[in-house]
């Protein structure tokens, strides 16, 4: 057909006001032809179809609304209600229903297909871009097009800089890549998280191998990657895919010069920047860590030669559009499968047992296992009125025939155990945080009929559970904020998750069945949430930024950081820097740019080095590598306090050639000790550790960071001599005699506590007046 054909025809159809011709032209949207005809005529015309396509859809579905009013209203007393999006007309109708979760806190029940989803938010994005005259592109890839592949290189071939948007399991981290492996020499990938590198790593080499197989007409469902390969073929795949495909995290580099496709923590590729890629692909940069926010930075300043994909379910468009000048965005579009969205009526008074009483309600309504009927949760939560109560029980079964599989956000490891500890006696409990093993997080791959993890966001990005049938989303997360560079003060918040994050949640399930997600918290609070994620730069420490920023001969000041860093906050750093001789004149020094290249702490890494003018490297090694490794509590007391205490417990550890049976019986905290282990030989190698366990020593290196962090103790409590702070010792510190302290850390919780404190000695308080 030609231009003024189509034209001809197009005129025709918007003039005709026929009820099949209006089906005609919803019908033609829906199977996504409109791309095909934006390209054969005029944009005033594309435009003109659909803003009536537009016009057409809302009256259809205030019609339908209208006829749905006195339905609805009949339902009044009733406690939830539940709005379905069907798919063959995309018309939300209003049906009632009820769920009791505590006392008088219900749900409300939103029913929506993903697919039809999409279809509408395209429309409106389109419209949008009609309305608002926006200067990009939006194009939508479906995964499953047999020429994906072709268009989408065509796309990163035509683009410098390339966003691609997509609903969570669309398959951005894993066929992207795949995707595009063929036409790059080395494609870098970064993941927020170590676990999440890793396992989707092994993800896509499942993948990567199960195509090799099925290519070699290999029978690649009854053969899983884990097996032991008796075979020479199934050998080589292996070796191919190896090759192939790699990751590197911290303490594990399992990556080759000859891989395609590497994956990596952001924080690896900070601290590699200059190794040779020519695609790079920044993943979830919707979180808005100091990381990402320093690579994007980074790429932009030195306008490298290679291609830039950035990707997120949820990402703020027109900052990145507007830093990166871009013309161009992908909307990656994959069928899914439909979830049912439950708010509270009310705000909730205790999430927790909110939460405990839902797992309850859905336990009990699989049949597969009963709770206690004396339970008082259980008797506020599955005890509505008979009708009610049936037609949930209906909703869930319906919904959880075969598995029940739940996934539960909760803000961090404090509430997971808590809640865990109210299930005590039931074994298909499963938690997921940062700061497991990955042996420990892969139980929750395993195959079970019933299964309940327990996790913080970890589990909101890359890593993924394919069989989730259930969302439960308490609506927190955990914030660390540590703007106050001079005494080392954090403050970890239990904030409101934002709208992206509600988003990552509820896209975790729906992905290969139809599933249920419970928000815990009412609509209401859910439309008053902040929009997206506030960058990481603005509430953290940047010192670390800065001298990597230094260390590539950057002019700080002309720097342009994709989030406005304000001077005064620049300034801020660069004497904190200065103070650790690190910088001079706003350069980095030859002692910065040792620091920036030890894998610590710019404080810590300080200390490393400081340890050489006193003989300590040993002691010194092992207290930072201690204190780079996490909370633990200590059973090895010395009167000096915390510092003293650890170097001893570690010391014995490895005269009991770092037995882990040693840990045990220690009751020491396996997880801190096993990666301090890690940190101490990555500091350790190819250097000769010379010992001093004079304390007086010790402090003085202390001093060179922590010269700010002294308190002075007032009958129960402490002060801090420069601030005024009043602080306590952590609990899982050592209370400890002295009237002077030195102290690591502190954190703001309930109260404000000093963390890692030990005694300062009577020759520092003399020379410091005190």
């Amino acid at each position: 057909m030609t231009h003024s054909t189509m034209e001809t025809f197009l005129e025709n159809l918007l003039e005709t006001k026929n009820k099949d011709t209006i089906t005609y032209i919803m019908e033609l949207y829906k199977v996504n032809k409109l791309e095909r005809i934006s390209k054969l005529i005029p944009v005033d015309k594309y435009n003109k179809l659909l803003l009536f396509l537009n016009k057409e859809i809302q009256h259809k579905s205030e019609d339908k609304k209208s006829e749905n009013k006195q339905i609805n209203e009949s339902f009044q007393n009733k406690r939830l209600c539940h709005a379905e999006v069907r798919k063959e007309n995309a018309i939300e109708i209003n049906i009632n229903n009820l769920i009791r979760i505590n006392k008088n806190n219900l749900l409300c029940i939103k029913k929506e297909s993903s697919y039809t989803s999409e279809i509408i938010n395209h429309k409106e994005r389109i419209i949008g871009k009609c309305k608002e005259d926006k200067k990009y592109n939006t194009i939508d890839l479906n995964v499953n097009d047999p020429y994906f592949e072709k268009k989408l290189h065509n796309l990163v071939n035509d683009n410098q800089v390339l966003i691609i948007q997509g609903e969570t399991g669309t398959g951005k981290t894993t066929l992207v890549p795949l995707a595009l492996m063929n036409y790059f020499n080395k494609i870098i990938i970064t993941q927020p998280r170590r676990l999440a590198a890793v396992s989707v790593c092994n993800r896509v080499r499942q993948l990567l191998l199960n195509k090799f197989m099925h290519n070699e007409e290999v029978n690649a469902q009854n053969i899983q990657i884990q097996d032991n390969y008796a075979n020479n073929y199934m050998h080589e795949f292996k070796e191919k895919v190896n090759r192939a495909v790699g990751y590197k995290v911290r303490f594990d580099d399992q990556s080759h010069a000859h891989n395609k496709i590497t994956y990596c923590t952001d924080g690896i590729l900070v601290q590699n920047y200059n190794v040779d890629y020519d695609l790079l692909i920044i993943d979830e940069a919707h979180e808005r860590s100091l990381n990402i926010d320093l690579l994007l930075s980074l790429y932009k300043y030195f306008d490298k030669k290679i291609k830039l994909i950035i990707m997120s379910a949820t990402i703020d468009l027109s900052k990145f559009i507007e830093y990166f000048k871009l013309e161009t965005v992908v909307n990656l579009i994959k069928e899914s499968f439909s979830v049912d969205t439950f708010y509270l009526r009310s705000k909730s008074e205790d999430y927790l047992n909110d939460i405990e009483g839902l797992i309850v309600t859905l336990i009990d309504n699989f049949g597969k296992s009963k709770i206690n009927n004396e339970s008082k949760l259980n008797n506020e939560i599955a005890s509505p009125n008979k009708s009610t109560s049936k037609l949930i029980s209906e909703t869930i079964k319906n919904k959880l025939r075969n598995s029940l599989n739940v996934l539960v956000f909760l803000p961090g490891k404090e509430e997971i155990f808590t809640l865990k500890e109210r299930f005590i006696n039931y074994e298909y409990f499963y938690i997921l945080h940062g700061d497991m093993k990955i042996e420990e997080m892969n139980k929750i791959y395993e195959e079970k009929n019933i299964k309940i993890i327990l996790s913080t966001n970890i589990a909101e990005t890359s890593i993924t559970i394919q069989d989730l049938d259930v969302v439960v989303d308490s609506g927190y997360h955990n914030q660390m904020y540590n703007k106050n560079i001079n005494v080392r003060m954090n403050q970890l918040v239990r904030n409101r998750i934002t709208k992206s994050m509600a988003q990552q949640r509820k896209g975790r399930v729906g992905r290969v069945k139809d599933g249920l997600l419970f928000r815990m918290y009412s609509k209401e609070e859910f439309e008053s949430l902040q929009e997206y994620n506030t960058p990481e730069i603005l509430i953290s420490n940047i010192n670390s930024v800065i001298l990597k920023v230094l260390s590539l001969g950057i002019n700080i000041y002309s720097f342009n950081f994709i989030e406005d860093i304000k001077r005064e906050e620049i300034n801020k750093s660069l004497i904190s820097l200065v103070n650790l001789d690190l910088v001079k004149n706003d350069k980095i020094t030859h002692l910065g740019r040792k620091v920036n290249y030890l894998p610590l702490e710019i404080e810590l890494g300080r200390m490393f080095l400081e340890a050489y003018k006193y003989n300590n490297e040993l002691e010194v090694t092992i207290l930072v590598s201690l204190l780079s490794s996490g909370s633990f509590k200590l059973t090895h007391y010395n009167k000096k306090g915390d510092f003293v205490s650890m170097i001893i417990s570690f010391k014995e550890w490895m005269n009991n050639k770092f037995s882990i049976n040693y840990l045990e019986r220690k009751d020491l905290n396996k997880r801190s000790f096993l990666l301090s282990k890690n940190i101490f030989f990555q500091l350790k190698k190819n250097l000769l550790l010379r010992s001093n366990e004079d304390y007086l020593s010790l402090v003085r290196i202390l001093m060179i960071v922590y010269n700010k962090n002294i308190c002075k103790r007032i009958e129960n409590y402490y002060i801090n001599i420069y601030t005024g702070i009043i602080c306590y010792i952590h609990p899982n510190s050592i209370e400890i005699d002295s009237k002077y302290v030195i102290y690591d850390e502190i954190i703001k919780t309930k109260k404000v506590y000093m963390k890692n404190v030990g005694e300062l000695p009577d020759e520092i308080v003399n020379e410091l007046g005190l």
